[in-house]
């Protein structure tokens, strides 16, 4: 009911037994074309749904014809985006599962993207995230490769503020991807607070080029000026905003020692974002942005975000929110 009320644009949805559909308009695809040719005997189906295991409420497919109808309708889409930098998704397909208990909904979801380039598996970050600020609202942190800047460097450089973004970097002694990749590290993690009203966040940056990230560092620090803390300690880039180095190095409490946080963010993973809702409700400053809807977010204690690419052009996606 919620994707039919929100709109699909060319897309059309519809359910068979207990998969939901989504097809391009003119792709000729019915439910009863379904039902007397199954969908169960395609193969790229079959796979996918099987990567998913256990037992699901609900599941969802996307065929490769639903990502080249995306492209075709870029502009639609994505205002603003060039058709050619989404080509890379032509013919991806992706399957999603949920799962609901009495604490906790969990949607697993993988993708296959044939057209993406080929990179080697970025660092785990699953014994690196937890030991971040306890007192965090949000969280996340992600694994690098130096090849993957390369590409988005690539990315970057297509931009029409390209000659603006590379200015912004000049600044800060950035002018190619190997000095980004030193400063940001295989792993890198952010985390945002307030107090009194007021941002506080610190980022952890795990280079392997220590020495050039030192470098960088003392540049960013020149740059950033005032209120803003920024040194390498033990080969570990810190920047601190409202808060000391220390606070960001050894916090009083980590997210290892948050009840929802263990429920939300489990196993390996690649990248994941925390978001600790029970304490966002509590915040006088969400409270005035949500208005009459704040009482949204009683349920809900926590969100997690993991992700992990799960070989070449394979990636899969867990969502987890728990319930108080």
């Amino acid at each position: 009911a919620f994707v039919k009320k929100e709109g699909t644009g060319d897309a059309q949805v519809f359910f068979v037994d207990d998969v939901m559909v989504l097809s391009p308009t003119d792709s000729g695809l019915t439910e009863a074309a379904i039902k007397g040719s199954s969908v169960a005997d395609n193969a790229d189906y079959k796979a996918d749904i099987a990567k998913l295991t256990g037992t699901h409420l609900a599941t969802a497919w996307t065929s490769p014809a639903f990502a080249d109808m995306i492209i075709s309708n870029a502009e639609a889409v994505a205002p603003g985006t060039p058709a050619a930098s989404l080509e890379v998704m032509r013919g991806m397909r992706s399957a999603m599962a949920l799962q609901v208990s009495e604490d906790l909904l969990r949607m697993k979801a993988r993708a296959v993207v044939p057209n993406a380039p080929d990179q080697p598996e970025a660092a785990d970050v699953s014994d690196f995230f937890p030991e971040f600020d306890g007192n965090s609202l949000i969280a996340v942190a992600g694994g690098a490769t130096e090849e993957a800047m390369e590409q988005n460097w690539e990315q970057l450089k297509q931009m029409p503020e390209f000659t603006q973004i590379y200015d912004a970097f000049a600044e800060l002694g950035i002018t190619n991807a190997t000095d980004l990749y030193a400063l940001l590290g295989s792993r890198w993690g952010l985390t945002f607070a307030l107090q009194s009203g007021q941002p506080v966040v610190g980022a952890k940056l795990q280079s392997d080029a220590p020495a050039r990230q030192q470098e960088l560092l003392a540049g960013l620090s020149q740059v950033l000026g005032e209120g803003i803390a920024v040194e390498q300690v033990d080969g570990l880039g810190i920047v601190a905003v409202g808060q000391g180095v220390d606070q960001v190095t050894n916090p009083a409490t980590r997210l290892r020692d948050v009840e929802s946080f263990e429920k939300v963010i489990d196993g390996s993973a690649q990248m994941a974002l925390f978001a600790n809702l029970a304490a966002l409700q509590n915040l006088p400053e969400v409270a005035e942005v949500l208005g009459q809807d704040a009482d949204l977010l009683s349920p809900f204690a926590a969100l997690g975000v993991t992700a992990t690419l799960t070989g070449p052009g394979e990636s899969e996606t867990l969502i987890r929110v728990a319930f108080r």
